[in-house]
């Protein structure tokens, strides 16, 4: 089955604030609750980083701030990287970032909007599942971005297309965003209400978790994607296995010196 841009919650300029803002936490959540599942990315990121020699991450459409500082951590504890990030968003939950970058001595945030598309400034770029959000011409726009900029790139998403990510998403997401919410810091009263009070947040996050499986961009479509931006620039495409039978994929972009 080819990858189907249907339509998600959280990309609508109208939905709720209050429940986007719930959605993105629980992301951040679960993406730090352990490094198990981003094993093989650090390894890939670290990698790369040798090569282009950057000590920065810039972290495109970060979100609630997505695993970005558990992989600085992880960076450092594996492969001796020290290695700083700066967070951005084309729309910043400034909140939530000003809150997370106060819990990271190296973590910083943009807190004016970034586009993917014309980044403008220095640092090897990541976007941690959110490239799926994209569409093929606006993807292919990112990775010129890069590619143009002479900067490196790391694209990871951490669901896709498997049916040992689909299938059972129905019966555990939406108890998991339950669970979660009564541990993520800090509290927001408005989650707490749309979460076990009137129930839209987990109801949203099954929906655009779903979809988002299906949008996640395979490696032969994220291969077709780098057509033409082969000079001087080196490309990394591939599946990495996860605990739980399903795969994560990956796209690293790197200039050759």
């Amino acid at each position: 089955m080819g990858r189907l841009h249907l339509f998600e919650f959280e990309d609508q300029p109208w939905f709720p604030k209050a429940i986007r803002a719930g959605m993105t936490d629980y992301l951040h959540f679960v993406g730090t609750v352990t490094g198990k599942p981003y094993e093989r990315h650090i390894d890939r990121l670290a990698e790369a980083l040798r090569r282009t020699g950057d000590d920065r991450l810039l972290d495109l459409g970060t979100g609630g701030g997505g695993p970005t500082p558990l992989f600085l951590t992880m960076l450092e504890k594996r492969h001796a990287l020290t290695v700083a990030a700066t967070l951005t968003d084309l729309h910043p939950d400034l909140a939530r970032l000003r809150w997370l970058a106060s819990q990271h001595e190296r973590v910083d945030i943009e807190e004016t909007p970034v586009s993917a598309e014309k980044v403008g400034r220095p640092g090897f770029r990541v976007m941690n599942n959110a490239f799926h959000h994209l569409d093929e011409d606006t993807a292919r726009a990112v990775l010129r971005d890069a590619y143009e900029s002479r900067e490196g790139i790391a694209i990871f998403e951490g669901v896709g297309r498997h049916a040992a990510m689909m299938i059972p998403m129905p019966f555990f997401l939406p108890l998991l965003v339950v669970l979660a919410t009564l541990f993520i810091r800090p509290v927001r009263p408005l989650s707490w209400l749309f979460t076990f009070i009137i129930p839209l947040i987990p109801l949203f996050t099954l929906w655009d978790g779903f979809v988002s499986c299906l949008r996640v961009y395979s490696p032969e479509e994220l291969r077709a994607l780098t057509e033409g931006m082969n000079e001087g620039y080196r490309w990394e495409v591939g599946h990495d296995p996860v605990p739980g039978g399903s795969k994560a994929t990956y796209l690293i972009g790197t200039p050759i010196a």
